[in-house]
């Protein structure tokens, strides 16, 4: 796992995503949480710290969801995916943000799991706490450690997915969206910790990740 957090200029951000993915074999994972901003041309950019938020600069000093693309489809893994916890998240899934324009073999899934729509603000606590959380990060941290009670054994971003959705929109938050490509969603990310989960059959799905990638702004 690589993590950049809070960097203070793009840099080589773009080279070292490219070379992380590079690397992965199995699950090429890109974790974002921070500004999202979309440029003159309404695609999505991800913020660092001297990211500009003039749109005519915006793509020139951030990281655009454009090299994200580009680092997923120099990979090699077989699933990829990218959870974007940002204002403006969904627009990773409008026009320029396709995260694959052409089918890539032998990729045998995509998944985009996004905290919000294409022009709509990602919540964040702003209470008294230790430590600031989003409500979409904090709700997916949450479930994946407690479980899903009454799902199976293995439990996938689809079954995550569903229980963080209905436990946003019932608390009044920015419904959180997707998009999945083949069989992305049938990849397995977490054990399933409910009292009455099944056991586990196979594999421990606590080790599946093989390489990974994640970036924090504040």
């Amino acid at each position: 796992m690589k993590l950049l957090r809070n960097r203070p200029t793009l840099g080589t951000t773009h080279v070292e995503l490219i070379e992380t993915f590079l690397q992965a074999t199995d699950i090429a994972l890109f974790y974002y949480v921070g500004h999202g901003i979309y440029d003159h041309r309404e695609r999505l950019c991800l913020a660092v710290g001297d990211t500009r938020t003039d749109p005519n600069f915006t793509a020139a000093t951030g990281l655009s969801f454009e090299a994200v693309r580009d680092a997923f489809r120099a990979s090699r893994a077989a699933v990829k995916i990218a959870v974007l916890d940002c204002c403006y998240a969904g627009l990773a899934t409008e026009e320029y943000g396709r995260l694959s324009a052409t089918r890539l073999p032998p990729v045998s899934g995509a998944y985009v799991l996004m905290s919000n729509s294409a022009f709509e603000a990602s919540w964040y606590e702003k209470e008294e706490v230790v430590i600031a959380q989003t409500y979409f990060t904090r709700a997916l941290v949450r479930t994946v450690p407690e479980g899903i009670p009454g799902g199976p054994a293995g439990l996938t971003f689809d079954h995550i997915f569903g229980v963080v959705a209905d436990q946003l929109v019932e608390d009044g938050r920015p419904e959180p969206g997707r998009r999945i490509e083949d069989h992305a969603a049938e990849w397995v990310f977490a054990r399933n910790n409910a009292p009455d989960a099944p056991p586990e059959p196979g594999a421990d799905p606590d080790t599946v990740f093989h390489e990974a990638y994640r970036l924090e702004t504040k």
